[in-house]
Order: structure tokens, then C-alpha cells, then sequence
């Protein structure tokens, strides 16, 4: 069984062959000429990541590397599996829910056991649920609680999730969040998690163990040999941090590392025909990028402005220059994939006259006739900032310059590391514009990133406010059914595209270069990482440690 992350559907996968043979791997690989056909235990991978993890608490997280690191070594109750209607079993091997609706019981593993050799029973599970739903810990997902009234433990493996409604979510919403170990943060203060030992040197119960982080270096993860649904056949995972994309290609290139995230799309073609030994594995992407613009600042206060600001950007331009195809426009926050999607959305038109029409009618005109918009003495210029070391996002921001530039509107791009600039984001300090991205959740659930509510949380960075848009979430995420849900987020899509609190760029799919001595890599809609614990290679392929 493929364990997923939390939220995940499984897509087919487009596999590019970059051809067989070349170098027979990394440095140090045992000797050897025969290889096996199916899965062995031993060796260790290398996966390089441009960025460390904040820290390895699930529920304090707040950066994609840190949960893709976290669920390999933590487990929820359930995880949403492929029809994105059922559930695969997790810590619970089995749930029913009552006759009314409103109650679903969990039978938890009575062998999963925590690293340090503790039973993970019913007291975690209660435990986890009230530390997700104290406001204290800022939990990104916290509003997925919001409809339980109650958690029980009926005995140390049965726990009862009680809700104060019937509605399609329940045991989505009661797994959402890493269970975690009460015996070792019961103590912990709420507000001030991200300082205590567990969160550099976490103690989890699944299939991979924490080992050593060394900042700026590298994350180090071993084989779980009491892992009750069987050892990964890794012995160790590696996650190394390498800040520049050229390094990282560099390294796939010469058999440093062994898997390469987010392989840029303009490195296809010079990979396929110098680097036989790696294979690119594209699947779709639930990551899209956009532009944040902080709406406390002036210059994006109105709605009209931001939306001219959008229309002059080329999106297929970006497409097609940066991401050579493999990429597609993305018209708001529900990825087209998804129930709720609404069709008839389309992405902001290209229009650059229209954009400077919008904005002479909002007073941004050039007064002086110097090439630049300005109103009352103040040209109208900004900073747009992206994080260092990703190469589509830094050189987005150059074109975004030119393609503003020609509307009048003057961009100076600046680029930052990823958790000085992510740390401005949610912390709402950035005070222009920002060009990131989001991993969007599978649970249609915009309260974290768009409610007025969640301004004094860490996401909804923008600072948006709609009233509207609050009643239309609030009564969407309180439907019995998609069906009586489908029209009120197809109503908030329409509301938040008006308003422009992002510009919707594109969504990239994702491209994996792996060495083809690694085995087994399946990545999907779902992760890149999530079938971690069924990679493997031959063993005259292994490198030594």
C-alpha cells in the first residue's frame, strides 16, 4: 500500500527516459555485476532540497520541506486515498461512523509503538487533538476541527470523534495532523513549541527514524526496524540542503545526490542527452505560484489596482519562457482538479491596455511624462520579492519587471533565502509583494489563506477581508454534502478572483530526476516523497555509509 501524506489523490505518471546505463552511481557503491528484480533491504539515498525544515513538528511546521520530512516519520489516523472519497487505514486499521452521523470511532494499531519504544494508544490521540485546536500553537489546518465537539477514549485503542453536525469530512478532518507522542510534550508550553528539543530531535512512530539535522546541511533519517506495518527497505534517508538549483543539478549530474525535487523544466533536454543515468518522473502538481499583494500597503489597497497589475502580466509568456510547457495558467484557489473547482472561471486576459485604463481611472497616470505612473508626486513603485535559489520564481520576477514596466509601473525584484522570506510572510512583514506558492490541501478549505478571521494567523498573509467571502466559507465548510457546498465555493472563487488578493500564475508540473539505482519512486498528485518506505536498491548498487 502506498502511504500518503495527508491529503492526497494518485495520478498517473508521465515517465521521460533520460536513457539507462552511464555512471554506475554515487561514490563509495558496493561492487558488483548482478542485480536483483525485486526489493532488498539496505543503503541509503541522498535527496537534495534546497532549503531546510523550519522545524519537525507537524503541527508547527509552516514550509513544504519541513512536512514532507515530518511524514515520513509521523502518521495520522487515516489518509485520504486515490478516489478522493475513501480512506487508507494509518495508526487507525479501522473506523465506522454511529447511525446519526454525527460520531466516527477509530480502532487504533495495538503494535505501533513510538521510536522510543512507547505504545501509541487513544491518550495521543486526545492529547494531539486538543494541542492542534489551541489557538497558542497556530496549527495551519486548526479550522478542520472546528465542527468537533468532543474526542473520547472508549479504552487505550479505541477513540470516538463526536461532531456537531452530519456533513462529508469527518474523517478527514479528525485525521488531519500528525499524531503525536503525549509522554514527551505534555509538558510543553503551547507557545513556544518551536524551542523545545522535540521540535530538532522529534520522536514519531512511522516508518522512517529521526537520526541528526545539521542546519544548512543536511537531515538525517534511518530505518524504523519495529515499524509495525513492516522496515522500509531503506536503511537511511539523507536530505541534503543545497540552496542553488545549479548545485543541486550539478550533484544529480555527478551521483552527490540521488534524487533532485523540482528539476527546472529548461534543464530537460541538456539532462537527456549528458546524464543517461537519470530518469525524470513529471507528474501533476499541487503547487501553484502566485503574487501576494500586501493590501495594507497603499498601492494594492483596491481591488481594481491589483486586478490591472494582474492583466498586465503574460502569463503564457512566463509559461513558455520559464517553464518550457510544463506548466499550465492557474485561475484561482481551487486547483482544477478538485470537486469544487468552478469552471467557469478563467484566468485574468492579458491585456495591457486595459490594465493602464484601470489604473488612469484609479489615478495612475504619468504626469511627466518620464515613462512611469504617479499619482499625487508618488510614482508608483515596488518591491516584488522571491526566494533565492529557485530559478523559475527569480527569473519570473525579472519578466514580471519588464511586463509592468511596459504598463508604466516601476518593479525593482529582489531575492531573499527561503526562511528569511518565508518568515516575513507569515509573520505579514514583507509590505509589498511577494511571489511564492502554496501546496494546496485536498480538502476544500480557503478559511486559513482568504477569512478575515485568520488576518491574525499566519497565512492569510495578504490581510484580504471580504465579508461576503467569510459567510460563503463559513456556510461551504458547514454543507452536509458536496453538493450543497459545490455553489457557495464556486461563489467564493468568483468573489476572490474579483478581488485579486493574488495574482493566480500558473501551476508547474513536478519534475523528479532520480538515479536509476534507485528503485520504486512513484511520485503523484499526492507527494513526491509519500511511498518513501518502498524505494529501494539493488545491492550491488548501495552505497556504503
Amino acid at each position: 500500500m502506498k502511504r500518503s501524506t495527508f491529503f492526497a489523490p494518485g495520478l498517473g505518471l508521465l515517465i521521460v527516459s533520460l536513457g539507462c546505463g552511464g555512471p554506475s552511481g554515487g561514490e563509495g557503491e558496493s561492487s558488483g555485476t548482478s542485480e536483483e528484480t525485486g526489493p532488498v533491504r539496505g543503503g541509503t539515498v541522498v535527496i537534495g532540497i534546497p532549503a531546510g525544515p523550519d522545524n519537525l513538528i507537524d503541527a508547527t511546521s509552516s514550509t513544504a520541506v519541513g512536512d514532507e520530512v515530518i511524514a515520513r516519520m509521523f502518521l495520522p489516523l487515516t489518509s485520504l486515498a486515490a478516489d478522493l472519497e475513501s480512506y487508507e487505514p494509518e495508526l487507525a486499521r479501522r473506523w465506522e461512523s454511529s447511525e446519526d452521523g454525527r460520531s466516527v470511532t477509530f480502532h487504533l494499531a495495538e503494535n505501533a509503538r513510538w521510536h522510543d519504544g512507547e505504545p501509541v494508544t487513544s491518550a495521543d490521540v486526545l492529547f494531539t487533538h486538543e494541542l492542534l485546536t489551541d489557538p497558542l500553537v497556530g496549527y495551519s489546518a486548526r479550522s478542520y476541527k472546528d465542527f468537533i465537539t468532543d474526542v473520547v477514549a472508549d479504552d487505550d485503542f479505541t477513540v470516538t470523534f463526536h461532531f456537531d453536525r452530519r456533513y462529508p469530512y469527518q474523517v478527514l478532518d479528525a485525521s488531519a495532523g500528525a499524531i503525536l507522542p503525549e509522554h514527551l510534550l505534555k509538558d510543553a508550553p503551547r507557545d513556544q513549541l518551536v524551542a523545545t528539543d522535540f521540535a530538532r530531535h522529534p520522536v514519531g512512530c512511522g516508518p522512517f527514524k529521526f537520526s541528526r539535522w545539521e542546519p544548512q546541511q543536511f537531515v538525517e533519517l534511518v530505518a524504523n526496524d519495529d515499524y509495525f506495518e513492516g522496515r522500509p527497505y531503506l536503511d537511511r534517508v539523507l536530505f541534503r540542503i543545497v540552496p542553488e538549483k545549479t548545485s543541486l543539478i550539478t550533484q544529480l549530474e555527478t551521483g552527490e545526490i540521488d534524487v533532485m525535487p523540482n528539476v527546472p523544466p529548461h534543464e530537460i533536454e541538456r539532462l537527456r542527452k549528458s546524464a543517461k543515468h537519470i530518469r525524470i518522473q513529471a507528474s501533476e502538481d499541487r503547487n501553484y505560484t502566485y503574487i501576494g499583494w500586501d493590501s495594507t500597503n497603499p498601492l494594492f489597497a483596491s481591488a481594481r489596482v491589483r486586478r490591472a497589475l494582474g492583466m498586465a502580466i503574460d502569463r503564457e509568456g512566463l509559461i513558455q519562457s520559464l517553464c518550457y510547457g510544463f506548466a499550465d495558467p492557474i485561475d484561482g484557489p481551487i486547483h482544477p482538479r478538485l470537486w469544487a473547482h468552478n469552471p467557469a472561471i478563467q484566468p485574468l486576459p492579458y491585456d495591457p491596455a486595459a490594465a493602464r485604463a484601470l489604473l488612469a481611472e484609479e489615478g495612475w497616470v504619468d504626469s511627466d511624462g518620464d515613462g512611469w505612473l504617479d499619482k499625487n508626486g508618488e510614482v508608483f513603485e515596488f518591491i516584488l520579492k522571491t526566494n533565492l535559489g529557485n530559478q523559475v520564481r527569480m527569473d519570473a520576477t525579472i519578466l514580471i519587471q519588464s511586463m509592468l514596466q511596459k504598463v508604466g509601473v516601476k518593479v525593482e525584484p529582489r531575492t531573499y533565502e527561503w526562511n528569511v522570506l518565508w518568515s516575513s510572510v507569515i509573520d505579514h512583514s514583507y509590505e509589498s509583494a511577494v511571489l511564492v506558492g502554496w501546496s494546496i490541501a485536498l480538502k476544500i478549505d480557503l478559511k486559513a489563506t482568504f477569512h478575515t478571521e485568520a488576518i491574525s494567523g499566519k497565512f492569510n498573509h495578504t490581510e484580504y477581508s471580504n465579508p461576503r467571502v467569510d459567510e460563503l466559507i463559513d456556510g461551504a465548510l458547514a454543507a452536509e454534502t458536496f453538493e450543497e457546498a459545490r455553489p457557495l465555493w464556486y461563489e467564493v472563487q468568483e468573489r476572490i478572483v474579483a478581488d485579486q488578493p493574488y495574482t493566480f500564475l500558473y501551476t508547474i508540473q513536478s519534475l523528479l530526476g532520480v538515479n536509476e539505482r534507485v528503485r520504486g519512486t512513484a511520485p503523484d498528485f499526492r507527494g513526491t516523497y509519500d511511498n518513501l518506505h518502498e524505494w529501494w536498491i539493488p545491492s550491488a548498487r548501495q552505497r556504503r555509509r
